[in-house]
């Protein structure tokens, strides 16, 4: 298919618009092949405006007496005309005017009456098969009142042949801090493309979603409003108000899980706010500020405008001491899903979650028979840890449940055909070096079972990945503590109860992990 994008933004490459258009012709090419080309009216260095000569219907039919860059040949060449512009005082831009006005060659002066009522000039030449889409995004809130004499336009000049896209808040494609609602917005937009390629329409289930508004219009009109520096207007207040409104203006009442109250102090501006929310909404206090707030965020201006676009990942922000956290830390990890432009869509997820039982169990049973007998020790760790690949059925195995399952059969077999003693502490130092062996990597061994109680993108949070790794290794070390212990008991009367001896120390590391994976993220929050 040869499409001719007749991109009519002043902005050209920059063009809001144009990522739609992008959009669409993504969709396109995965129905077939797609040979297109843009023709950027700002970019031309000879485009004459029609002047109504009509040389090109008496003197020179079909041809425009202006030999410029106005691209006639690739039009009617094209087997689909994409426009592409913003909305321009409700109409189009002047220069995509100017190449409306220049498709004159292609009609005949003769007229006729139209289908529907009214006279038109009749094609010159046969495009009956060309398909047009008119793509245009707008600054307002909503299109009503706003594209009616755009769309009119276009239906007249293509005979109702033209499939519309309009798109208000179209300035948001470019506004880091509501990005997946725009991905959501274009993957419709994509979609509408390749139906066009498959029916030549648009079904009525995506034109629904495209006609959907990004934002409320009073979520919109906040951020919008916000967004405008104008120099001497203090009334809206200053930048960091503005900041804060915008991001309240993304609050998502379908996460809230009760009543917050954050503030934030600028340490650069010397200005401190409150976002106050309820199950309906935020709202950002200047005055009248509470005495206890839940958490109280402290650093610049700049920072906190970089990490609520995107530009500074917050964790490693946090890790850096760019900004400081005071109070509930774990209102500071509901913030993301609090003021996400991501709408959750009802997908089934695996019911199967990492259990450290299935690490665990082949060597417990191992470190409690053993000390007994190093052969029903043996019998028993191999027995148990063939059962444990049962448990793949309910659980999600990481490799490490491998690991632990097949060293312990090792040691197993090795306890039946007569290693005696030494096994007991050689086990404990084969399972502490799985687990210092995992600190070496980008995410350690504790971390792939923690992260039952968060979401998978935690993986990729340094603070998280940071807590884990530190507790891997004080348990490695515990690990290694308990072999030397095994070591010396190993000839004693105390060998056949070391198993249970030792087990005051898993106790023990047990409560400070529980202690630990609180503390640290909120040390580090607070600046310690």
């Amino acid at each position: 298919m040869k499409i001719l994008v007749i991109n009519g933004s002043p902005a050209v490459e920059e063009s809001h618009t144009l990522i739609l258009t992008k959009a669409f012709i993504a969709g396109l090419e995965r129905y077939g092949e797609c040979d297109v080309s843009y023709f950027n009216v700002y970019q031309q260095k000879s485009l004459h405006a029609c002047v109504g000569c009509y040389s090109c219907w008496t003197k020179t039919p079909g041809k425009c007496v202006f030999a410029d860059d106005m691209p006639l040949a690739e039009y009617m060449a094209a087997d689909m005309i994409i426009w592409s512009f913003p909305l321009y005082f409700f109409g189009v831009p002047s220069q995509a005017k100017c190449v409306i006005d220049r498709l004159l060659p292609t009609c005949s002066p003769l007229m006729e009456e139209r289908d529907g009522g009214g006279t038109s000039h009749p094609a010159r030449y046969d495009l009956s098969k060309q398909k047009y889409v008119l793509i245009s995004t707008c600054g307002f809130a909503d299109g009503v009142n706003n594209y009616e004499a755009l769309i009119k336009q276009f239906e007249i000049l293509y005979h109702g042949e033209c499939k519309i896209i309009t798109c208000a808040q179209g300035h948001l494609f470019k506004t880091e801090q509501v990005a997946d609602r725009c991905n959501e917005y274009l993957a419709h937009v994509t979609q509408a493309g390749y139906e066009v390629a498959v029916d030549s329409d648009i079904s009525t289930a995506t034109a629904v979603q495209l006609a959907e508004l990004l934002f409320p219009q009073e979520a919109f009109l906040e951020m919008a409003n916000a967004e405008w520096e104008i120099e001497g207007d203090t009334s809206r207040g200053s930048k960091g108000l503005r900041l804060l409104k915008q991001m309240a203006a993304v609050y998502n009442p379908a996460n809230y899980s009760g009543d917050l109250c954050i503030q934030l102090v600028y340490t650069d501006l010397d200005e401190t706010y409150q976002l106050v929310i309820d199950h309906e909404r935020c709202v950002v206090q200047d005055t009248d500020l509470s005495d206890s707030p839940q958490v109280t965020i402290t650093t610049t201006y700049e920072v906190w405008k970089d990490i609520s676009t995107d530009k500074l990942d917050g964790a490693k922000a946090m890790l850096e001491g760019l900004y400081k956290v005071d109070g509930d830390f774990n209102v500071m990890l509901q913030m993301s899903k609090l003021f996400s432009t991501k709408r959750e869509s009802p997908t089934v997820e695996s019911k199967k979650k990492t259990d450290m039982k299935v690490l665990l169990l082949p060597f417990i049973v191992l470190w409690m028979v053993l000390p007994i007998s190093s052969f029903w020790g043996g019998v028993a760790a191999t027995v148990i840890s063939l059962l444990s690949l049962l448990l793949l059925l309910k659980n999600k195995f990481t490799v490490y449940d491998y690991c632990s399952i097949v060293a312990a059969i090792v040691i197993g077999l090795l306890g039946m055909s007569g290693v005696g003693e030494v096994l007991l502490p050689v086990s404990y130092i084969v399972f502490g070096v799985l687990w210092g062996f995992s600190c070496l990597l980008p995410v350690p061994l504790t971390a792939y079972y923690s992260i039952n109680d968060y979401s998978a993108e935690y993986l990729n949070n340094p603070i998280f990945i940071q807590t884990n790794r530190i507790l891997t290794g004080v348990w490695t070390a515990a690990y290694f503590i308990a072999a030397i212990g095994m070591y010396f008991m190993l000839d004693t009367a105390l060998r056949p109860y070391s198993g249970v001896l030792i087990y005051p120390l898993f106790g023990l590391m047990a409560y400070f992990t529980n202690w630990f994976k609180d503390y640290y993220p909120a040390a580090v929050a607070r600046g310690e």
